[in-house]
């Protein structure tokens, strides 16, 4: 089984739970290019075959509503994973080998970041713990 729910609209100092109001979404799973799930929330649990197999997860996630002072920029985000992946037999449960992207820019108050030469964004990525 796959379950996902990653934090979507956060940064280095706060996150959410996606799914939350004002969200929309979905997610699919499919394996060497078929489907094998799908969410009609940004959120969900599938069961997955036993074999090696590529995989592909996409999330979409929109804000729903009228424009607020902190919705009037990033209002969607489409994030696809893809990985490798089977059954160990010896392993009682695995992780999956997906990573999180994040990032850091010198955002202000608004989430935004000033047009100007020279900005320095960091990027890094992390891992489901275990």
């Amino acid at each position: 089984m796959i379950g996902f729910a990653p934090a979507m609209w956060g940064d280095g100092t706060h996150s959410a739970q996606p799914g939350s109001f004002g969200d929309i979404g979905g997610l699919r799973l499919t394996r060497d290019g078929e489907v094998i799930g799908e969410s009609g929330y940004p959120f969900g649990v599938f069961e997955v075959p036993a074999g090696e197999g590529r995989y592909e997860l996409v999330q979409n996630i929109e804000k729903i509503g009228p424009p607020t002072r902190t919705w009037q920029r990033s209002t969607a985000v489409r994030t696809a994973w893809g990985f490798t992946s089977k059954l160990d037999p010896s392993a009682y449960s695995q992780g999956l080998p997906v990573l999180f992207p994040r990032y850091d820019a010198p955002m202000d108050g608004l989430k935004t970041v000033a047009a100007a030469d020279g900005q320095h964004i960091g990027l890094s990525a992390s891992g489901h713990a275990g």
